[in-house]
């Protein structure tokens, strides 16, 4: 609310300045609708991006507020609509070899608006419907910032609507093309493959059927499940067996799934890969325990499609009988930390080279290219946040997943991350399940749930390393605070407080978890004074 009133306030008084800059158009709207994508998830309602083939890849145009406006049509048709769909495409009208005039559009099948309720909608701080369930948390400015902000960039916004029968609106802008790079003719890697489609939705049919033809993949379409046995069939026949079956489904349901795994790993040897409208990953494991090769939410992401699909088949001509398995790089000062997430990831099928410092991470990813990066973010000489901006600058690593492992995000690290590179989260201390989760929405890997968790072993040495070390560790937490150096004192402190999350030692690391809080507050020596004492007396009981 606030940020719509100053962004109101802003254009009123004609300070706001646009930020133009190439932007990838796929890339904008999909980030757009992966955020929404839960709200509308929780109704079934199916979200589907349709970008035209004609479309350039890249525009000149601020994307900050083209997200901004996308967010918030979407958002409303998704408020507005009960069942159904929310559709957004993106085609051009009319183009010459530097400018193109792009239309996007957002049309629902919602509850509509009556010609009043239109000729209502771009005034400040009105609601056109009153029902009191969609008037929560809303201020009535939206659309009137996204009619100033799309005037602002000489475009135009126009409607379509009628009660009961959804709205269509559409926002149309003359933009500045980024010249391309001519591709050479060589071919692609997924060109041989054959891949059975089952999606009911039309247009999401569509949508998915246009992203794999732009990777030269051969698509066979079924809209109704009673068709894929004979689909099937027909290919044994014919002997072009389908390298995957890939099925689209609003409201996955146990039996259904698993009727469909059972079909095709009784008839043919294809991958099985399921596209669902939740984003939530346990429903993601959850479908790949019951046989799938892939689970991936909808709306389906081009980026993400393209790697899972090049898991499986990027490399099927050259090393048929050899898959690359996920090559992971793990960087955390402390040895339990470093030792257990070695051991969860191990678990899990994947290569894991572990290196306890940010420029150790930098020398191995300047010698190895790794699929993905598990960052500790406190770490003495060098940050996690250094270490990942290092490495980001390093070829081949641009689009590389880095995930932060921390206990703590401080408030003024969080845009620190975003601007570093750092692609998502994950707490300490860390479960098996939250990292399973982590790494599959990342990298798409399933994994083998037959495998024996790791953590039981890891108790009692994890435990004893503590014990051995605790003595040296206080020495030197004594020491720091003695000198006052409190950047040293709090990576200690740290460092103690996620070896003793692994261990049965509930009190101590309470102590150290409460003095970490006071050394970010930036308390006086006199206010950690205490805090220090009750480490030192708890830690003596388990060495004295």
């Amino acid at each position: 609310i606030i940020s719509d009133i100053l962004d109101f306030s802003k254009i009123e008084a004609g300070k706001l300045s646009l930020d133009y800059a190439p932007l990838n158009i796929r890339e904008t709207v999909e980030e757009t609708l992966t955020l929404l994508a839960p709200s509308a998830h929780k109704k079934a309602i199916e979200l589907i991006p349709v970008v035209y083939s004609n479309v350039p890849a890249k525009i000149v145009c601020d994307q900050m507020r083209i997200k901004q406006i996308l967010t918030n049509i979407v958002s409303n048709a998704i408020k507005y609509t009960e069942h159904g769909s929310v559709i957004v495409r993106v085609k051009v009208e009319k183009q010459s070899s530097n400018q193109a005039t792009i239309c996007f559009s957002v049309t629902d099948t919602g509850i509509g608006m009556s010609q009043q309720q239109q000729d209502r909608l771009f005034n400040a701080f009105k609601q056109v419907h009153t029902d009191i369930k969609y008037k929560a948390n809303g201020t009535g400015l939206g659309l009137v910032i996204c009619r100033k902000l799309i005037e602002q960039m000489k475009g135009t916004i126009e409607l379509e609507s009628a009660t009961g029968k959804g709205s269509s609106f559409w926002f149309t802008l003359t933009v500045d093309k980024v010249a391309e790079v001519p591709a050479t003719e060589t071919k692609h890697a997924f060109s041989d493959l054959h891949i059975l489609l089952y999606e009911q939705h039309p247009i999401a049919t569509l949508a998915i059927m246009d992203i794999l033809r732009a990777w030269k993949i051969r698509v066979t379409c079924i809209n109704h499940s009673s068709e894929l046995a004979t689909s099937l069939d027909d290919a044994i026949v014919q002997n072009d067996i389908f390298d995957m079956v890939l099925i689209g489904t609003n409201q996955p349901q146990k039996q259904f799934i698993q009727e469909i795994v059972t079909t095709v790993t009784q008839k043919v040897n294809s991958k099985v890969g399921i596209l669902i409208n939740s984003t939530d990953l346990t429903s993601h494991n959850n479908v790949l325990n019951m046989g799938a090769d892939l689970c991936l939410a909808k709306p389906v992401n081009y980026k993400k499609l393209y790697n899972a699909l090049a898991k499986f088949f990027a490399a099927k001509k050259q090393t048929p009988t050899k898959m690359h398995r996920l090559l992971v790089l793990a960087v955390d000062d402390n040895y339990a930390n470093l030792k257990l997430v070695t051991a969860l990831l191990k678990s899990m099928q994947l290569d894991v080279t572990a290196v306890s410092s940010g420029l150790q991470a930098i020398e191995s990813a300047q010698q190895n290219k790794y699929d993905l990066i598990l960052m500790d973010l406190q770490m003495p000489d060098m940050d996690g946040i250094a270490a990942t901006i290092a490495i980001r600058r390093l070829a081949g690593y641009r689009d590389t997943p880095v995930i932060a492992l921390t206990a703590y995000v401080a408030p003024e690290n969080q845009s620190a991350m975003s601007v570093a590179g750092i692609d998502d989260c994950i707490s300490k201390p860390i479960s098996e399940h939250d990292l399973q989760a982590i790494v599959y929405k990342w990298t798409q890997a399933g994994f083998d749930k037959t495998i024996e968790s790791p953590k039981v072993d890891l108790n009692d040495e994890l435990t004893q390393m503590l014990l051995a070390s605790l003595p040296q560790d206080i020495d030197d937490i004594k020491l720091a605070y003695a000198e006052g150096n409190f950047k040293k004192l709090h990576d200690l402190v740290h460092r103690l407080h996620g070896g003793c999350c692994y261990c049965d030692v509930p009190q101590l690391k309470n102590i150290t978890k409460n003095l970490e809080k006071l050394l970010l507050s930036k308390v006086t020596p006199d206010m950690l004074k205490g805090g220090v004492e009750s480490l030192v007396t708890e830690a003596a009981k388990y060495y004295l």
